[in-house]
């Protein structure tokens, strides 16, 4: 008798012969001692054990007793009331403001959370002891925390203004209550790929989250098809073909005015500088080596001593000869693989002629990083990105060394804004 279980052979019967105590002890009604010590011995207990028997006894009819004099109430679970959100139950209270004054406020309001680092030291200080902190509720009533990201996502049109954010005119003082809907979701692959319901393995036929191209397609594909590219209205049909989804997104799928194929929106930290660049910069170092252009010692020796700008703040550290090879791959962190691509011009540009085939490619991956981080764009810099991406994928097949997906970059040129200007904030004004 092993109940299910897998029998552990190394505690030597021990689980099995708990189970026949139970079932002894079940069928004697619970004094199966004594009906152990008649069969062995022929003769009843001592005293003593007799004693203990009747204490045991007593104390269980007790226990009993009290489990039927205190029994457990049955939980009251809330009837399920009419959704405040929708049908016609729902109400929508407009604000009094037109489209410009919204978003003057809005603006007024993003701006007002832009926080010096004296000013954020100074708040630190004045919020401790949190919830019985007065200025602490304050802070947090201006910002979406844990506690209510998920209301805020689930918001309609017609959501109950006792939900949102109430904001607080500096000007008039006047309090506004602002709801929120989701824009978009980022984060790293798996990540994304996961909560999104698609497939989680990168080894798969279809493993896009912005096309439907097969494997073999990325490998050789350089520029954007798209026809190829997802489409809202063909969502279902790809769930049932299980064209890369792994399952249906019953949650984010179903929120309003968002869709998981129109999430066009990509993680540079890791689609970047701890992706295409752990590849590109392993690559290029490696082929310069090996055409005898400097050492790995004498690379190593520049990036210590390289007088870097005050913005970098997290240095390259030195590159390991394990890390290069055909298919190498530098392990380093995103804020270091950005020194690193940076200033590599600087490091070993002497070093190396101007026609040097995978300088020129590293010169294309480097003004590639540029636009993307660029504080500043227009539509000429979405042009200009759609090329550099082409130029490098062409470049990097052409040298043939290891075989990486760089199908990612292939987005960055359409989901890059048409117009948007980041250097007038007083952050980067302050660095600049």
């Amino acid at each position: 008798m092993n109940m299910g279980k897998r029998v552990n052979y190394s505690l030597r019967g021990s689980y099995q012969t708990r189970c026949e105590a139970a079932a002894l002890s079940f069928n004697s009604g619970g004094e199966y001692h004594p009906v152990i010590n008649m069969a062995i011995f022929g003769n009843s207990p001592r005293i003593f054990h007799k004693k203990y028997y009747q204490q045991r006894m007593t104390q269980n009819a007790r226990i009993k007793a009290k489990r039927v004099l205190m029994a457990k109430r049955r939980k009251i679970f809330k009837k399920h009331l009419p959704d405040k959100d929708y049908g016609p139950n729902a109400y929508y209270v407009p604000l009094d403001l037109n489209s410009q004054e919204y978003i003057g406020k809005a603006e007024d309001f993003l701006k007002a959370l832009k926080k010096t680092t004296d000013e954020i030291i100074r708040i630190e200080r004045n919020t401790l002891g949190q919830k019985s902190n007065p200025q602490w509720l304050q802070e947090r009533s201006l910002r979406i925390t844990a506690s209510n990201f998920g209301q805020i996502c689930k918001m309609r049109p017609t959501t109950s203004p006792s939900f949102g954010l109430n904001i607080t005119s500096g000007t008039e003082n006047a309090c506004r209550n602002v709801k929120f809907c989701l824009v978009s979701v980022t984060g790293d692959n798996l990540g994304v790929h996961t909560i999104f319901g698609l497939n989680e393995s990168f080894a798969s036929t279809h493993y896009c989250m912005f096309c439907i191209a097969s494997k073999c397609t990325m490998k050789t594909q350089t520029v954007e098809n798209s026809k190829l590219l997802r489409d809202k209205s063909e969502y279902e049909v790809h769930v049932v073909d299980k064209l890369g989804i792994k399952e249906y997104c019953i949650i984010w799928h179903k929120l309003p005015n968002f869709c998981i194929y129109e999430n066009l929106c990509c993680d540079v930290m890791h689609d970047l500088f701890e992706g295409v660049l752990r590849y590109d910069m392993a690559l290029i170092i490696f082929k310069l080596i090996e055409e005898k252009h400097f050492t790995i010692d004498r690379l190593n020796s520049r990036i210590k001593y390289c007088s870097y700008e005050n913005s970098e703040k997290n240095f390259c550290p030195g590159i390991k000869k394990e890390h290069l090879s055909n298919d190498g791959c530098l392990i380093m962190s995103a804020a270091e693989m950005m020194c690193l691509t940076r200033n590599f011009a600087f490091i070993v540009g002497d070093l190396v002629p101007v026609d040097n085939k995978t300088w020129e490619f590293y010169l294309i991956t480097l003004k590639m990083v540029q636009a993307i981080t660029s504080p500043a764009s227009t539509s000429s810099t979405s042009e200009l990105l759609t090329s550099l991406i082409q130029d490098h994928n062409e470049q990097y097949m052409k040298l043939e060394y290891l075989e990486q997906d760089t199908s990612c970059l292939q987005q960055y040129s359409d989901i890059l804004p048409a117009d948007i200007n980041l250097q007038n904030t007083d952050d980067s004004s302050e660095s600049e």
